[in-house]
């Protein structure tokens, strides 16, 4: 009988451990999985956090985060009871981790691992938790975050599986960190528009520029046109964001084919457009604007829906008559695209 009993007993333990092991791996999936599919690093953070409290009977996780460019870290994620409280939190690297950092090591406080009266005293001043472990989040050799889980329990040690475990969560959260900038880096790079194929607002900014430059270089003028949909957020609420798509490829479509091979088109933002005129004075402007909205105008004109026909305010601008920068070039066409609003309103 007590043979069975202590088979009953190593079942059970065994059966709790496959669970654990389970569970572990099933929230590794999910994070693994919002990291795939580019999810918001916050959305990240905040399931890494969620997941990572499960362990060793914690009562709190939380993650300080190292903004690129600030040495002070702060509380990004939280999750348990009072962990409202720990969002914000700012402290410098040294203030409790200056050895973990310096020699790059898990920071373990609980009733194996005493650390100094000081140390102990502002842990549970920040973070009322009387054991925690902390695992340092590196990326490239420097120090992008930490990774920690805590609770106060009495006579309480953290086991070498939790450290193990810990430590795989804050891998992920480290591979995450790495595909943002990678991505940020990417977007930098793009500089089309991925509906219509046009080019993005940063690209046609930079290009403004370059052709100011050269028309002042070259005394020749450079033009450049703000074209807006006027009602555009009635008609996508009206028809909703396909037909609102299409409307932006068809318009898209449209710009294109009425400017030259050397012309610069760009969707500029949700519901405008921008084309830079190299070579082209204010008159010359002015009838590729007018050119432009006739043919968008035209083409939606022949919608039997009334709230389809798409009316276009146009807004132009000339270096060196209204600036000698991109962005004063832009700031007039902009002021014209208001007054248009202003006199269609009335």
């Amino acid at each position: 009988m007590d043979e069975l009993k202590n088979y009953g007993e190593r079942t059970t333990q065994i059966n709790l451990e496959i669970q654990k092991r389970v569970l572990v791996l099933s929230s590794l999936l999910q994070i693994s999985s919002l990291i795939s599919q580019g999810a918001k690093l916050e959305d990240i953070f905040k399931l890494t956090t969620e997941k990572a409290r499960l362990l060793a009977n914690s009562e709190s996780a939380y993650l300080l985060f190292r903004e690129e460019g600030i040495e002070a870290l702060s509380i990004k994620a939280a999750d348990g009871p009072g962990s409202g409280m720990l969002l914000g939190l700012e402290l410098e690297p040294q203030e409790l981790f200056e050895k973990t950092i310096n020699l790059q090591r898990v920071f373990i406080l609980d009733r194996d691992n005493l650390i100094s009266e000081n140390i102990k005293v502002k842990f549970r001043e920040k973070f009322s938790l009387k054991n925690n472990l902390v695992q340092p989040i590196y990326l490239k050799g420097r120090l992008a975050g930490l990774l920690g889980i805590g609770n106060s329990n009495d006579d309480f040690a953290y086991a070498k599986e939790d450290i193990e475990l810990l430590d795989i969560f804050a891998k992920q959260i480290s591979i995450a960190i790495e595909n943002d900038i990678l991505m940020q880096r990417v977007e930098k790079l793009e500089i089309k528009d991925a509906l219509t194929g046009l080019y993005n607002q940063a690209f046609i900014r930079s290009r403004l520029q370059e052709e100011i430059k050269r028309a002042i270089a070259y005394q020749r003028p450079c033009g450049f046109i703000l074209l807006n949909i006027e009602r555009f957020q009635e008609f996508h609420q009206a028809f909703g964001s396909l037909q609102a798509e299409a409307a932006l490829k068809k318009i898209a479509t449209l710009i294109k084919d009425s400017i030259t091979d050397i012309d610069r088109a760009a969707r500029f933002s949700d519901n405008e457009f921008a084309v830079v005129l190299p070579e082209k004075n204010k008159r010359r402007v002015q009838e590729v604007a007018d050119k432009i909205a006739k043919s968008i105008e035209f083409t939606f004109s022949e919608e039997q829906d009334k709230r389809k026909k798409i009316k276009i305010i146009r807004g132009i601008a000339e270096n060196p008559l209204d600036g000698v920068e991109a962005e004063e070039l832009i700031q007039k066409a902009g002021s014209e695209v208001r007054a248009g609003y202003e006199k269609s309103n009335k």
